[in-house]
């Protein structure tokens, strides 16, 4: 009812799931969300239950996978079914219903910023497995980073660096400082923490390679 070029282009919808299980019925509730919040710590536990040999980084996929982990609820933290009438265990877990055309992802450190992994995150991917209505392509690709440059998430300062749409080139926004960046991921990993990342979808009839063999120009169908 509130359409605009904003909810066109930034929003998508998740499925909160509450799976009772005494009687197996599954509760869905729908929620309309413009971007996804990624807990790192959380998901560098969840890294610890399911890879105990050993990890040398968090990616963007385990934050994918993170996220659609269940979580039993048990004890105090039992729902009332109202299927089966009485306090029972459950899993909660989220899904993605649908994609935007741009996915904005939200890399949450924790107040301090105390996170002593590295995170990797992928200049294009694919989330096709981690979306549950596939009516629209599920390439992304990198286009904004923002960087966080300071001791604690409640000060410090931010770093922007975005592609640009007319020559398809890197460029660090510093406050007044503009520069173009020749190697966009080295500089972003060391210049600051990695704070929140936009990725724009890529439509099959759009050809990339024809950006690198024609230096820089492409389809703009996008």
């Amino acid at each position: 009812q509130n359409n605009s070029i904003i909810t066109k282009i930034f929003y998508f919808e998740q499925s909160s799931n509450l799976q009772c299980l005494s009687c197996n019925v599954n509760k869905i509730s729908y929620n309309i969300i413009i971007f996804l919040i990624f807990p790192l710590e959380k998901v560098r536990l969840y890294l610890i239950k399911m890879k105990p040999q050993g990890f040398m980084n968090v990616t963007l996929e385990d934050c994918f996978e993170q996220n659609e982990e269940k979580e039993l609820l048990n004890g105090p933290n039992q729902i009332y079914c109202n299927n089966c009438h009485r306090q029972s265990n459950a899993y909660s877990y989220n899904k993605i219903n649908t994609c935007p055309e741009v996915l904005t992802i939200i890399l949450n450190r924790g107040k301090g910023l105390e996170f002593d992994v590295e995170f990797r995150f992928p200049m294009k991917i694919n989330i096709e497995k981690y979306v549950i209505e596939k009516n629209h392509d599920t390439n992304y690709e990198l286009i904004g980073v923002i960087t966080h440059l300071g001791p604690s998430n409640m000060g410090g300062h931010f770093i922007a660096y975005c592609k640009s749409p007319n020559d398809y080139k890197w460029y660090c926004y510093n406050d007044a400082q503009v520069n173009e960046c020749t190697n966009v991921e080295s500089e972003i990993n060391s210049r600051g923490i990695p704070y929140v990342l936009f990725y724009q979808r890529i439509n099959n009839n759009v050809s990339y390679q024809k950006e690198s063999n024609e230096g820089g120009h492409e389809d703009n169908n996008r």
